[in-house]
């Protein structure tokens, strides 16, 4: 019965720490991000856009971050006026816009990546490898299970 009970007390406060936790980085992210003009959900788009070299479907762009293609657009509108991406004309659907960097935002981006990765190191300080290995394991299978809600 303890033990049952302790079991429930580590999985409440396992939940509450992984959203305290998220919203934390993304809030340090955001901060770190402010003065390139970039927030955590613009440079979460534009690192899916980074695994397209040849640029991607914006309404598949909006279904990989799970937010609705208006959403996407006004996210999209930011980062085109201020010379990140352009979105050019699908060769074979006039209807559908492929998102791509500019060439000046291709370069934004890798320059961006650097405050990413100081930042990431300064969150991780004090977790080895294997830690984030196990994290990343279990993060894995609360990733799935959710995903199979």
């Amino acid at each position: 019965m303890i033990q049952n009970k302790m079991g429930e007390i580590m999985k409440e406060e396992f939940g509450q720490l992984m959203g305290d936790t998220a919203r934390l980085w993304r809030m340090s992210l955001n901060e770190r991000l402010k003065p390139l003009g970039l927030s955590h959900a613009k440079w979460s788009a534009m690192l899916l856009m980074s695994r397209h070299k040849e640029g991607i479907i914006q309404h598949e762009l909006a279904t990989y971050l799970t937010i609705e293609n208006s959403t996407l657009a006004r996210l999209l509108n930011s980062l085109e006026a201020d010379g990140w991406i352009q979105r050019v004309e699908h060769p074979h659907d006039k209807r559908a816009k492929i998102v791509q960097f500019t060439v000046e935002g291709a370069v934004r981006f890798e320059d961006s990546k650097m405050i990413i990765h100081a930042l990431r190191s300064e969150i991780l300080m004090g977790v080895n490898d294997e830690m984030l290995l196990k994290s990343i394991k279990t993060l894995r299978i609360i990733f799935g299970n959710l995903t199979n809600l």
